[in-house]
This record gives C-alpha cells, structure tokens and sequence, in this order.
C-alpha cells in the first residue's frame, strides 16, 4: 500500500509541476470590476486591500469568465454605483497579460444610461484586441449570497455561446464517496488533458490511498 501511495504522491507531484508551469497568462482586475467566476471556480486574486489593479494567474489555453462592471461615483453627500450586467466572457491567451478596457463615464446618469449596453475589449501585452465570446448571464430572483459558480455550471451545462466544456467532481461529505461527471455539451470538445488524468488516477485509487494523499497535500502548503 505505501508504494501505490509513494507512486501516487510522485504522479501528483509532477502534474502538479507540470500546471503550476503552464499558467501563464496573467489577467489584470481593474477598479471597479468584480471577478465572480474564473473558470468554474471562485477567483483567487493576487494584490493588496488598496491596490486599484489585482491579477489573477491562468493557465495557458482557453479561460471563461464571469465578471460585473460597477463604477462608482463619489459625491458630497452620497455615493452612487451604477452595475452592469453579470457578463460571461470565453478567450484564449498563452504566455501573455490580459487586461480589460472599460468606459470610463462621467457621472452615474451617463453611466446608467450607458451600461446596460456597455462596449469594453480585452487586449493582450502588446496592445492588440483580444478575441472573445461574450454572453449575459441571466439571473432571476436574488442575487445578494448567491452561488455563481453553481450558475455558470447550469450556463455551461445548457451551451450557450461563451460554454465551455465541463469537468466537475461532487463531493458527498456525508459517506466521502466521490462522483465525476463529465458533460461534452459544448462546442469546444477537447481529447483527455492532463487534468482528467490526475482525477482519473484519483478516483481509481483505494480510499486509503485517497487520504493519505490528501494528508500530503496540505503537508505541502
């Protein structure tokens, strides 16, 4: 059991190494943006409480995101913000820095008056526009607590035109049996990566095995 395990950390460990290298595009968070969702999952943004422009590290490839434009606007005796809608975005990037071009409105009437049909680009390091796919996420009902992750899931499920294809692992925390599912309704249907081969390994493995990794990883944190 300790060599499946030994073997197990050693394919872990070099897949590991082999993602951490491949995320190189790195995409700059401005003022005002609210990233909710990168790739099916809550962002992890780099920079500081006070710094106007955060990044977000992404592998190489194509990437989907949600994100809100919402500029605010100061005045002497209130503040006023104005929100677009949630929009879904899918690119692709390598080895490059990506960052958003957004209006820049003179006061919140210009703002609502506009955002609803706002115009922004992507460009890449060198300045050039960035090709995309962009859609609306339609929400109905409230929105404060919600789980966006959990609606760009039922967005991709559905494929529309910025879907992705999904890979997604439940977890049952009540008798820690796992399910993969994997759903191909996309237009975007790309042989095994490297990914759904470290789940595959994972899943094939004895639950001992399965712990004793896991007890592994946060080792290594």
């Amino acid at each position: 059991m300790k060599y499946i395990s030994a073997n197990i950390c050693i394919f872990f460990t070099l897949i590991f190494a082999s993602v951490n290298a491949q995320a190189k595009v790195i995409l700059e968070i401005p003022e005002f943006v609210d990233l909710k969702v990168v790739n099916m999952s809550k962002p992890k943004l780099i920079g500081g409480l006070l710094d106007s422009v955060k990044t977000v590290e992404l592998p190489n490839g194509t990437n989907q995101i949600l994100f809100q434009y919402n500029p605010t606007f100061l005045s002497k005796d209130k503040i006023d913000r104005v929100h677009s809608e949630l929009i879904i975005a899918k690119f692709e990037a390598t080895d490059d820095t990506i960052s958003f071009v957004l209006p820049h409105f003179k006061n919140p009437f210009e703002a609502k008056r506009s955002i609803s049909s706002l115009d922004w680009q992507m460009k890449n390091s060198f300045g050039a526009e960035l090709a995309k796919k962009e859609d609306i996420l339609r929400i109905e009902g409230i929105r404060i607590g919600r789980d966006y992750t959990q609606d760009m899931e039922e967005y991709n499920k559905d494929g529309g035109v910025a879907s992705v294809s999904l890979t997604y692992v439940t977890v049952n925390n009540s008798d820690s049996r796992f399910a993969n599912q994997e759903i191909t309704k996309s237009m975007d249907d790309k042989s095994s990566t490297t990914l759904d081969k470290l789940k595959k390994l994972y899943f094939e493995a004895p639950i001992k095995d399965r712990k004793e990794f896991q007890k592994w990883i946060v080792d290594q944190n």
